[in-house]
């Protein structure tokens, strides 16, 4: 019975480690922008940013120096961009000719992580390491009280 439980530990270390170092092969993390500007004192800028929170995963939106609408969103090069532009998109619809300038997300600038969580990487590793050694353990039991 210990055999089994160090050889389970063993394999979910094992697994561990390998999902904290393939982390790094994820990619780089890109980071794109977008801007909204509204007129002088206008009141919709609250408004927009509780609209636009919860629609779109990943993008960020904030009210800076009450007339500005800021996105950012986080991720591949490609979905960054395309989640900010469909952000604005739905931003000004919404906002029904009351912004003076909205500026498209310009191209993503690459973060110095990488994409993906260590600790992400590290439960998923962790998982795969315990799965084999499980079905190990399950399939010694079967075979030692299997009828001769």
């Amino acid at each position: 019975m210990v055999k089994n439980v160090t050889k389970v530990a063993l394999l979910g270390v094992l697994g561990l480690g390998v999902g904290v170092a393939v982390r790094p092969l994820a990619g780089p993390g890109y980071l794109a922008t977008g801007e909204i500007t509204l007129p002088i004192h206008s009141r919709v800028a609250t408004a927009m940013v509780a609209k636009a929170r919860g629609q779109h995963p990943g993008v960020r939106v904030h009210v800076f120096r009450g007339d500005d609408v800021r996105l950012t969103a986080t991720g591949s090069f490609m979905d960054s961009e395309s989640a900010i532009h469909a952000a604005i998109v739905m931003l000004v619809g919404h906002a029904k000719g009351k912004i003076i300038e909205a500026v498209e997300p310009s191209v993503p600038q690459r973060l110095s992580r990488p994409l993906g969580n260590a600790v992400h990487y590290g439960a998923i590793g962790l998982l795969a390491g315990l799965a084999p050694g499980l079905v190990f353990v399950a399939y010694s039991r079967r075979r030692a009280t299997a009828p001769a």
